[in-house]
């Protein structure tokens, strides 16, 4: 049965940011720059400097990490981060995750501290692909790499130390969720084996803001609020940037996952986290509903007052504890353990 979908004005106050991130945002500069005079590709480059000067945090006893290598068709060289438990006597489940950067920044290793921890508390091997990004390498290559990707992955679970029969979840954030979204598609379209047993979609986007459809066009309000067009960690500004250098295709179900044209029919239980001070936010909503429509089993998640993937920043608030919680206790259900 299709939730509810909250009304326009419960939408709207979804964006009043939450009163511990608001402390915490005085004063602190937003993680993406304005749009400079020079352009959107500079933009894109500040923001890969700021990336890469983020500490990684350092590896931890308990959980076993490798890199690895896949190729793509064309021969080009891709690295994919391994992390399971270092005391793991057999094959384990499987999760894949896909990092976020709009397409054009970011890394497998931009996320080490939460696969570490979702090795050990889901008992699983994670594995975080590398695919190439814009604006160097434009639509769909960077798409077409994370499918690569998991195909390899599937089909070489075991020398990683996996079994997906015991559990086989994909997940990512901003634009892993986007990439995740496409790929559990692909995945019932095209077959794959083992099949997926669920999808972890964090706030990412499905729909083309040109082409809503006319049932949900009241509710989708997030790209036009104020506050969440100018949220420190996803402006309306640096959205522009990441869509320009990247060059989709907003018309294609290989990009934005609701316009999928064999409908949503068949696809694995599907988690999705919206956060609430963020343009993406009603994306997850009625993405949410749309598939709840088409029969299938979803969890949804929104967290009110929070702008753009919040966790990265404030892990320690009480909004960025409960992320936490609630994706270990979604990956469980997603891998079938709960």
């Amino acid at each position: 049965m299709t939730d509810k979908l909250p009304s326009p004005n419960d939408l709207d106050a979804m964006s009043t940011l939450e009163p511990e991130i608001a402390e915490r945002l005085k004063g602190m500069a937003a993680l993406f720059p304005a749009v400079q005079a020079t352009g959107f590709v500079d933009i894109i480059k500040e923001l890969r400097q700021r990336f890469e000067n983020i500490p990684i945090a350092p590896k931890r006893e308990d959980v076993e990490e490798a890199t690895s290598t896949f190729q793509a068709p064309d021969g080009t060289s891709l690295r994919l981060v391994v992390y399971k438990p270092a005391n793991a006597t057999g094959l384990l489940p499987l999760v894949v995750w896909y990092h976020g950067g709009g397409h054009c920044v970011g890394m497998p290793e931009q996320n080490a501290a939460m696969n570490r921890e979702i090795a050990l508390q889901e008992q699983c091997v994670v594995v975080a692909p590398q695919y190439r990004l814009a604006p160097e390498h434009k639509y769909p290559v960077g798409f077409n790499d994370t499918w690569d990707a998991l195909k390899y992955i599937a089909e070489n679970a075991q020398s990683l130390g996996a079994d997906p029969k015991l559990g086989f979840a994909i997940g990512g954030e901003s634009a892993g969720g986007v990439i995740a979204s496409i790929l559990e598609l692909r995945a019932r379209n095209e077959r794959l084996e083992p099949p997926l047993t669920g999808a972890l979609l964090s706030a990412g986007s499905y729909f083309n803001p040109n082409a809503i459809p006319s049932e949900y066009k009241d509710r989708y309000r997030s790209r036009h609020d104020e506050t969440c067009k100018k949220s420190p960690m996803l402006s309306e500004t640096s959205a522009k940037a990441f869509y320009e250098c990247h060059a989709a295709d907003w018309t294609s179900a290989d990009y934005r996952a609701a316009l999928d044209p064999l409908d949503h029919a068949g696809l694995p239980r599907t988690y999705i986290q919206a956060c609430g001070a963020d343009i993406n936010r009603d994306d997850g909503l009625l993405y949410n509903d749309l598939l709840q429509r088409h029969g299938i089993e979803t969890k949804l998640s929104v967290y009110e007052g929070g702008p753009h993937c919040f966790w990265f920043l404030f892990p320690d608030t009480s909004l960025g504890k409960k992320w936490t919680q609630d994706t270990h206790e979604g990956l469980k259900w997603l891998l079938r353990q709960k």
